[in-house]
């Protein structure tokens, strides 16, 4: 299965059923960041625990797409709350070992 066609296929249960669908995009979720841009899209298991609770919580929630991702000094990817899930991560890439993106170019 692609990701597109499960996101969509979440899409349409939630809205055609009604069942509350939260499609989290994980891009590095390692004990150990091995390079500059994996620290970027690195997400803690602490952090996709939290976000994984905030989905199954949340009353507001119909159907969201959102990048799991943790805090970094230059994030690749968007971490944004939005109306139906509220996402502040706790963990910092950093806090693995000494930052990487500095020598990492796209």
């Amino acid at each position: 299965m692609s990701k597109a066609f499960g996101e969509a296929a979440c899409a349409m249960y939630a809205l055609k059923f009604g069942i509350r669908t939260l499609v989290i995009r994980i891009g590095n979720a390692d004990l150990a960041i091995v390079d500059g841009r994996r620290e970027r899209i690195w997400i803690s298991g602490a952090d996709l625990v939290a976000l994984v609770r905030q989905g199954m919580e949340s009353r507001d929630l119909t159907y969201e797409i959102v990048n799991g991702v943790s805090n970094s000094e230059v994030p690749l990817l968007a971490r944004r709350s939005t109306d139906q899930i509220e996402y502040e991560p706790v963990s910092h890439s950093r806090a693995t070992g000494p930052p990487l993106s500095a020598h990492w170019r796209p």
